[in-house]
């Protein structure tokens, strides 16, 4: 025959449980992630200096088109006055990866000129959104 304990010591067993976690979790510490280890430079051949420019820059080819956009989720503006620049595809570290949309305040006299991927020889050149002058 088993006894059972009473209320009382069932309610004691509880909040020494519940004093117990509590103290468990008062003595947790957040430790900051370690930074992600640096990304492998880019495979030999993926891209090259652009020739044909005459520019002092750095404009550099890459061999791969980019791929078809992807589809931002566009939330509410941050005010009145904000404008929606599209996501797009930028080469880093020896590949194509995806820059998200983001709300930017509206400049009175400019006009904005996304970002664009252009076709150079055999292979592609990006060139970079930015506010132009109207």
């Amino acid at each position: 025959m088993s006894a059972q304990p009473s209320r009382a010591a069932r309610r004691g067993l509880l909040a020494l449980a519940l004093i117990g976690g509590a103290s468990a979790l008062a003595g947790c510490v957040v430790v900051p992630r370690p930074p992600a280890p640096p990304l492998p430079p880019p495979p030999p051949g993926r891209r090259r200096r652009d020739r044909d420019d005459d520019d002092d820059d750095e404009d550099d080819v890459v061999d791969s088109a980019p791929p078809a956009p992807q589809v931002d989720v566009v939330i509410a503006p941050p005010g009145p006055a904000y404008f929606w620049i599209s996501g797009y595809w930028a080469w880093r570290a020896g590949r194509h990866v995806w820059i998200s949309g983001r709300w930017e305040p509206v400049r009175p006299g400019w006009r904005w000129v996304p970002h664009a991927w252009v076709r150079r020889g055999r292979g592609w050149k990006a060139t970079p959104g930015r506010w132009e002058r109207q």
